[in-house]
């Protein structure tokens, strides 16, 4: 009834559950293994925007300076622009002259038109002569108008003066 082992079997037997027992984890050790890991990854996603090399894509924008003349009671604003190739006053397609009522009527007709409000500031000139002086202020809008390379490139040779 009583069998015998040989005794490589029973020693092999206990060198495996010694090596177990040192092996094994315990619950803490884990879960501080398992959130190290996902650590880790966290760290990982939020550092790949840094270290990748997107390509950054370039924008071109034509620009018009707008200025406005008159006064609000009497005639009401009347816009000029400045294009780049010429200074010219707002007309419509029939060569009239463009009045706005104010100067928001004028941002919605550009905005309208495709034209994005860029910046905006004022001039003041003045001027004295024998003790009697005079100042004057003009509003200026910079617009500007998203456009491919090729118009942004033909805008600025026609920009440009020729001798």
């Amino acid at each position: 009834m009583w069998q015998s082992f040989p005794l490589d079997t029973l020693l092999l037997t206990v060198r495996i559950r010694r090596r177990n027992a040192k092996n094994r984890m315990t619950y803490s050790q884990m879960f501080n293994q398992h959130t190290m890991k996902k650590i880790i990854l966290l760290l990982m996603i939020i550092a790949m925007p840094l270290f990748s090399n997107a390509q950054e894509v370039k924008h071109y924008y034509i620009y018009n300076i707008v200025n406005f003349d008159g006064k609000l009671k009497n005639e009401g604003f009347k816009v000029t622009v400045d294009n780049g190739k010429t200074i010219d006053k707002l007309r419509d397609e029939n060569g009239k002259r463009i009045v706005f009522t104010t100067p928001a009527g004028a941002l919605m007709y550009f905005t309208s038109k495709g034209w994005e409000l860029y910046s905006h500031g004022s001039t003041t000139e003045g001027a004295v002569v024998n003790g009697i002086g005079g100042s004057d202020s003009s509003t200026y809008w910079i617009l500007r108008k998203p456009c491919t390379k090729e118009e942004f490139d033909k805008a600025v040779n026609e920009a440009v003066k020729k001798k």
